[in-house]
């Protein structure tokens, strides 16, 4: 974890015929921690009572010798007041904090991987990028699709509002079912993962079985972990309205607590509601979810759990077109807005729970489980290519449930 410097001028006030004791005293009820602003009590009070050490000494010379300038007298401070030099306190961040992000807020220093832990990207022998929440709110993100396409090695292989994202890294696809939660694959929604309650999209490029484990998919072009969001120290409360396209309306609500003497407990929920028109003619995206985040964190001992519902209902959605090898030429491309198969519809509703529980045996050697179950349905109307093919329906429904027990150094 990258440490954290603190800088803190401390002043104090001296009283004269005042004595150690009485500054013992003072100071009895002063309670150290681990976080930050107890490091810097903890590191001011043992500065003061070196101060006090001195200063009897310091004042007795003065009255026998009062000639000599007093400094109060040089600076221009206040008679009886010492100022003294600032410290420079460095501390950890909190346990298992996040890499921090790099000077703009867009991409992280590090990521998770796996096995591996967390990593500075610079110590990393794998390709990956981290992209942040402030990158996903700068731009107004709806799914995980739209931050990952910042992405060079990254493309949809699906139009927005499609069936589903479905992802192509490096050329080789990359299936939603391919996509992790917290490290664990299958927990995502089999169309699409909503952009509010990510904290962090970590992208791996190029295989990496070794480090979290062969996907359901046995996708080789490269990973995706989302990272849920995790309430931070400061309390928050936010309400952000949504416009979208031609007539979709939203509102989505961030809320986030901490409890306990340090800060252990933690609460975060995010809700999202939008409808009306999106990117369609005629077409109506309706998406509704709620995600609540739950943590413990000690100074060994972490643990969390993480409880997701999406509902989307989406009608005339955008068609998927493919071009037959026996045409002369490529045509022109068609209006966007425009929509070539009219009812076709899509609803899908995901329910998840996940838990990780992390302790850790040594500062070198951390010991971590999780365990997470998802139950999903889809049904769908869609057309065929294929000629003279009717309108077909569908209907799938994928309960999943996934579990990882290991540790790592």
């Amino acid at each position: 974890m990258s440490p954290t410097n603190h800088q803190t001028s401390t002043w104090l006030v001296v009283r004269h015929g005042s004595r150690q004791s009485d500054v013992a005293n003072d100071l009895a009820g002063v309670s150290f921690g681990t976080r930050p602003d107890a490091l810097i009590r903890q590191a001011a009070g043992a500065v003061v009572l070196l101060g006090l050490s001195v200063v009897p000494a310091a004042y007795a010379q003065q009255a026998a010798n009062p000639d000599v300038a007093s400094p109060a007298a040089e600076t221009g401070s206040t008679p009886g007041v010492i100022t003294l030099p600032t410290l420079n306190v460095t501390t950890d961040a909190a346990p298992a904090a996040l890499p921090p992000p790099y000077a703009g807020g867009q991409v992280a220093q590090g990521g998770s991987l796996g096995l591996l832990g967390a990593r500075s990207v610079l110590d990393s022998p794998f390709s990956t990028t981290s992209y942040t929440s402030e990158l996903i709110e700068n731009q107004q993100g709806r799914t995980a699709a739209d931050t990952l396409i910042n992405d060079s090695s990254v493309r949809l292989t699906t139009g927005s509002n499609g069936f589903d994202d479905t992802f192509s890294i490096r050329g080789f696809q990359v299936g939603s079912q391919d996509v992790g939660l917290n490290g664990l694959y299958g927990l995502i929604s089999s169309n699409r993962a909503q952009a509010a309650y990510i904290e962090r999209i970590e992208l791996l490029r190029g295989p990496g079985a070794f480090i979290n484990g062969i996907s359901p998919g046995g996708s080789i072009g490269g990973g995706i972990n989302i990272i849920t969001k995790r309430a931070g120290d400061q309390p928050l409360t936010r309400l952000t309205p949504t416009f979208m396209s031609d007539g979709n309306f939203g509102i989505q609500a961030d809320v986030a607590r901490r409890y306990g003497a340090n800060n252990e407990w933690g609460v975060r929920f995010n809700g999202l509601y939008r409808d009306g028109e999106a990117s369609i003619d005629d077409g109506n995206l309706r998406s509704g979810l709620a995600a609540l985040g739950l943590d413990y964190r000690g100074d060994r001992l972490r643990w969390s759990v993480d409880g997701i519902f999406q509902r989307d209902d989406t009608k005339n959605f955008r068609p998927q077109l493919t071009l037959l090898p026996t045409i002369a030429y490529i045509p022109s491309p068609p209006d966007a807005r425009s929509n070539w198969y009219p009812g076709t519809s899509l609803r899908q509703q995901d329910s998840t729970i996940a838990t990780r529980v992390e302790y850790d045996v040594t500062d070198s050697v951390t010991a971590y489980a999780a365990i997470g179950y998802r139950d999903g349905w889809n049904e769908q109307t869609f057309p065929d290519s294929a000629p003279a093919a009717p309108m077909r329906s569908a209907t799938s429904r994928s309960p999943i449930p996934t579990t990882i027990p290991t540790a790592r150094p």
